[in-house]
């Protein structure tokens, strides 16, 4: 190999020694910075502990800065939900940038009728509806919509069949009486797409 090349290859060597040494160091601090850690134990179960003495040992087989380690854990709880929040593994509450989100509410859903036939759409837990346009509904149909101040307001659906709100007021609920249907033997039809702010959280946003 040109001599060049020699020193090519010695440079790398260095360069991944002094790397592997960095995270030996990084993986040290992280054993005794004296946090909890979450122990899993393949026989009987999680943990929440503490390690003491650690040490770490050389692989003497490799001939790199790579290392064991060895430490002793002694366990401070058990690992419920109300710990993994106590001790900091789970994160609670929701992020505080929120996005908008859409929903659509097919009216012949059954899952939308409350006891006495009324569609009944309750949207208060996802933070409000801040708009919402209603589509294919007969023309003339009255719906109730609700603000988040109590005040509530009547609508009517236009010749179109359709009907959109934009408004400083975001709403907390939607009604549409069964009663109007009874004399004329109609049934409620057509869709509501309503848009909402929402925070869209996983598990593994969480942890």
């Amino acid at each position: 190999m040109p001599e060049n090349g020699d020193r090519d290859w010695h440079m790398f060597s260095d360069e991944n020694i002094a790397l592997e040494r960095e995270f030996k160091m990084n993986v040290l601090e992280w054993l005794n910075n004296g946090k909890p850690k979450l122990f899993k134990s393949p026989y009987e179960g999680n943990f929440i502990v503490r390690l003491l003495n650690n040490s770490l040992t050389p692989v003497k087989e490799l001939g790199r800065m790579l290392h064991s380690f060895q430490s002793q854990a002694y366990e401070i709880a058990e690992c419920t939900y109300e710990n993994l929040v106590a001790y900091g593994f789970i994160k609670t509450g929701f992020p505080s940038d929120y996005v908008g989100l859409f929903k659509t509410y097919k009216l012949t859903d059954p899952s939308l009728f409350d006891s006495d036939g009324n569609v009944d759409i309750v949207e208060a837990d996802n933070g409000g509806i801040v708009s919402f346009v209603i589509q294919d509904m007969w023309p003339g149909d009255i719906a109730y919509i609700t603000f988040f101040d109590g005040t509530t307001e009547e609508i009517m659906i236009g010749i179109t069949g359709s009907y959109t709100y934009v408004g400083d007021k975001k709403v907390s609920r939607i009604f549409i009486p069964q009663y109007q249907y009874e004399k004329i033997h109609r049934n409620i039809i057509g869709t509501i797409n309503c848009y909402y702010y929402g925070a869209r959280i996983t598990a593994f946003d969480a942890i």
